[in-house]
């Protein structure tokens, strides 16, 4: 299925579930009491149900959990656990008033282990102010404070039926869009159902009567949570967000701008709060919409206004980044717009209701028209809500059964998704074979990714991969050895993926980063290995499925993959490009664990172009020396894992600029270790289509190596075998 049909299931899915869980959430509000009360400060004259913040909920996490084999759920389980102890807090609040002090204090603490969950931080900067990238110690704490700014932001603009509903619907469509167009599904799907999950709570928020419900805090927190997050991983370390990764495309601004309105009238309201010697903290009747109230616009008047003004502040932004102004201009005009929309709207607004002009009363006579109540339509749809409650609502010996399965499925959703975190698996290999024959290697695509007519070549050999798979299913999965990109170019990173997709669907592709995957400065330096956009592009299905092991929790630079071959089981380890020593540790660690299964170790600067093991002038200090990063050497790799370890039965490498080559050297138990390079990236276009094939020797434990043109049909140096090694061991047994 297509991603943007899948999005689309995803979205009603959520909208569904979100629909159906609504009737008992709201009979249970009603049969317990769970009402906001009317104050002087709110505008409601009767009490209203306030948990519509669970039924939202329920639609965003089944929407997730029903699809997650298809989503990377490791990288937003951080997010979905924020979200729930979000809801928590803010259902507490709703019902015992917490103090705004204790609020926060949670907020903080909610928001730095989400950033410690995820490992993301507004760190890139992408030149604003002279500033390119935070260091931790800045950009960590900011990140906090700006998350929980966004939460109370959302929080404070829930002042009148459908706007944070309506509000949210559009920030997440926007946000959503823009996480598709980058390949990053993960978060397009959980922008795509909290916006399914949104609209059947904001129909019944706007029409409903009997049916109303407010979103209450604890839904504009979980709410609120969701665009925070998603405002921090747009702006994290991507040198600039991978699909528009060659134009000036202003992250922070981009980002502010569709969250504008909220914050700045936040900000204008705590403004206002301080001059007049108030708390910041303490409510008043002095937001935004409090002011258009004041004017006679009705609920959906104020809703539909507000979200018009962030579209403006948006659309600025728009022409001011289409125009070619840099970051730093798109960054201000948003500032500017965004505080005449809110601050200076505001003052103006205020300055006519005080002394009642013209145009205030042209405003209030705008405002009593646009009343929907006054249209004979709305008494008819306003009795289609109300009356399409289900039966079982009015069966009152049901309310325990309904209490009981919300309660178990707000606490085993969760818990389903934290599943799929990475670990040992059950066998979830494809299908359940296991007599494969082939394993097909590719070295460092880089240069078939510059280029469309070159990718070409690379999508030749993988429709010669899925055409063999298809017709005898030998392939057991398909091994790079990095380098995806020539310089960690989004629209390389595109074109690498849409490629692969030709087969990830049918044949396992597993790959780790070379040095040509992280952005380099102007002295070819590394100064920071998050800069990889692998991880945002390597969402293919056998990738989840197969992991048994990651150094880092939702990347996969250093993973272990399952595989089976020639009827064996047969282990992946790929490490990331100059292995950090922590990671040669790890690596250690689960060879010893597992030392009677065979593993193939995959990484990507070994061995030099004359086939020798790499020793002096490596890459790995030409990126990594003086940038206080630590990095392993191809010596230190063989030392520390393949030298004493006796279940390494083949080292596969790239990088170096030669075609193929091959030896073999024993390890201190005496095994004779191969070692093989394969790269294609000095290849005429890009890699000519030459593919390496490693075919199983029927009745052995060795495989024969051929080196095979799917675009010529024809075989390196004329041979269909190029080499042959044992690739399991005698000691281990079938």
């Amino acid at each position: 299925m297509a991603p943007k049909y899948r999005m689309l299931l995803l979205f009603a899915i959520a909208a569904v579930v979100s629909y159906l869980i609504y009737w008992p959430v709201l009979k249970i509000a009603k049969s317990k009491n769970i009402v906001d009360k009317p104050q002087a400060r709110k505008l409601q004259r009767v009490p209203v149900p306030v948990l519509g913040g669970i039924a939202v909920f329920f639609g965003i996490v089944v929407g997730l959990s029903f699809f997650k084999t298809m989503l990377s759920i490791t990288s937003l389980f951080a997010v979905l656990t924020a979200m729930i102890v979000m809801l928590y807090l803010g259902t507490i609040d709703d019902v015992l008033n917490l103090s705004p002090i204790l609020r926060l204090f949670v907020e903080f603490v909610v928001m730095g282990l989400l950033l410690f969950g995820t490992r993301y931080s507004l760190c890139n900067f992408q030149g604003l102010w002279g500033i390119r990238f935070l260091p931790a110690v800045f950009s960590v704490p900011l990140s906090v404070l700006l998350m929980v700014g966004i939460v109370n932001a959302i929080n404070m603009i829930d002042g009148v039926d459908g706007l944070v509903s309506m509000y949210c619907i559009f920030a997440l469509s926007m946000f959503g869009l823009l996480f598709f167009l980058s390949y990053d599904y993960s978060f397009a799907a959980l922008a795509a159902v909290s916006v399914g999950a949104l609209i059947p709570f904001l129909l019944h928020n706007i029409l409903g009567s009997s049916t109303k419900m407010f979103i209450g805090d604890g839904g504009t927190m979980m709410i609120g949570t969701v665009l925070a997050s998603m405002a921090i991983v747009m702006c994290k370390y991507r040198d600039e967000y991978v699909h528009f990764i060659d134009i000036q495309f202003g992250l922070l601004a981009f980002s502010l701008a569709v969250l504008a309105v909220p914050i700045f009238d936040m900000l204008r309201v705590m403004c206002y709060r301080i001059v007049h010697g108030k708390s910041p903290f303490k409510p008043d009747k002095n937001h935004l919409h409090h002011i258009f109230i004041d004017l006679s616009f009705s609920h959906i008047a104020i809703s539909i206004t507000e979200v018009i003004l962030n579209m403006i502040v948006v659309a600025v932004w728009a022409a001011v980044w289409q125009s070619g102004a840099s970051v730093s201009m798109q960054f201000y005009s948003v500032v500017i717009t965004a505080f005449i929309v809110t601050f200076g709207v505001a003052s103006f607004l205020k300055y006519h209701l005080k002394r009642d002009t013209k145009l205030c009363k042209r405003l209030r006579a705008f405002g009593n028209a646009s009343n929907p109540q006054n249209l004979k339509v709305w008494a008819r749809l306003q009795s289609f809500v109300d009356g399409n409650k289900s039966r079982l609502l009015h069966n009152g010996k049901n309310d325990e059964i309904i209490s009981s399965v919300i309660l178990l499925l707000f606490f085993s959703v969760p818990l389903v998704s934290s599943c799929t975190e990475v670990g040992p698996a059950p066998d979830m290999v494809s299908e359940s074979r296991t007599d494969y024959s082939c394993i097909a290697v590719f070295g460092d695509l880089q240069s078939y990714s510059q280029e469309d007519r070159f990718a070409e070549y690379y999508r030749n050999s993988l429709n010669w991969l899925n055409a063999k798979q298809s017709t005898d299913s030998s392939v057991a999965c398909i091994l790079h050895t990095g380098d995806a990109t020539d310089n960690n170019a989004g629209h390389q990173w595109r074109r690498f993926r849409k490629s692969t997709s030709i087969v990830s669907s049918s044949i396992p592709f597993y790959s780790s980063t070379g040095n040509h995957d992280y952005y380099w400065d102007s002295n070819q330096k590394i100064t920071d290995r998050r800069t990889t956009y692998l991880n945002n592009y390597y969402d293919f299905p056998f990738v989840f499925n197969n992991v048994l092991a990651v150094f880092e929790q939702g990347k996969f630079e250093n993973a272990v993959y399952r595989n089976y071959y020639m009827d064996r089981p047969l282990y992946l380890l790929f490490l990331e490009f100059a292995p950090r020593p922590e990671v040669l540790e790890w690596a250690d660690g689960w060879l010893r664990e597992h030392s009677d299964i065979e593993h193939i170790l995959v990484t990507h600067e070994f061995l030099d172009a004359q086939g020798n093991l790499m020793t002096s002038a490596t890459h790995a200090e030409k990126h990594f020396s003086g940038t206080g990063l630590k990095a392993s050497k191809p010596e230190e790799v063989w030392d520390r894992l393949i030298r004493s370890n006796d279940n390494i039965s083949v080292v596969l490498c790239g990088h170096a600029r030669s075609f193929v080559q091959y030896r073999e050297d024993e390890n201190d138990m005496g095994r004779s270790v191969p070692q093989v390079l394969f790269n294609l990236q000095q290849e005429d276009n890009g890699g000519d289509g030459w593919v390496m094939l490693w075919n199983a020797i029927q009745g052995t434990d060795s495989v024969a190596i051929s080196i095979y043109n799917t675009v010529r049909d024809e075989y390196y140096l004329g041979s269909k075998e190029y080499r042959r090694f044992r690739i399991f061991n005698a000691v281990y047994s079938k």
